[in-house]
C-alpha cells in the first residue's frame, strides 16, 4: 500500500472505472455501471483513498425534504475492519451541509 492512512474526501470527482473496481472487488456479482445519474442526484458522497486507489465510498442522499440517509457504504475487502468508517456518519454530516447544491445545504 502506497499510504497507511486512508484520507477521506468529500464529492471528490470519481470516475465510473473506479467506483466499478471497487464495487467489483466488494459485491460479489455486481456488474459495471454508470454512477453518473446516482451521483447526479445525490446530496454527497464521501470517498476514502489510499494513495491514488479508491477503497472506500459512502453515498449520502435525501428524501427531497428534511431527511438524508446514507446509502452504498462500500469498503474495499483488504480496508475493512481497519477502523477508519467509525468516523463516516460524522463526516457524512459534514459533507453534505458543505454539499455541492444550496438545496442540499437546506436539507440539513
Amino acid at each position: 500500500m502506497t499510504s497507511s492512512h486512508a484520507v477521506f474526501a468529500v464529492c471528490p470527482d470519481l470516475t465510473d472505472d473506479e467506483l466499478n473496481e471497487l464495487f467489483t472487488a466488494s459485491w460479489p456479482g455486481h456488474t459495471s455501471t454508470s454512477f453518473a445519474p446516482m451521483m447526479a442526484r445525490s446530496i454527497a458522497w464521501i470517498a476514502a483513498l489510499r494513495g491514488r486507489r479508491l477503497v472506500g465510498f459512502v453515498n449520502v442522499a435525501g428524501d427531497g425534504g428534511a431527511h438524508a440517509f446514507i446509502l452504498d457504504t462500500t469498503v474495499h475487502p483488504d480496508e475493512r475492519r481497519r477502523g477508519a468508517w467509525a468516523t463516516a456518519g460524522p463526516r457524512c454530516r459534514r459533507g453534505s451541509t458543505n454539499a455541492r447544491s444550496p438545496v442540499a445545504a437546506r436539507r440539513l
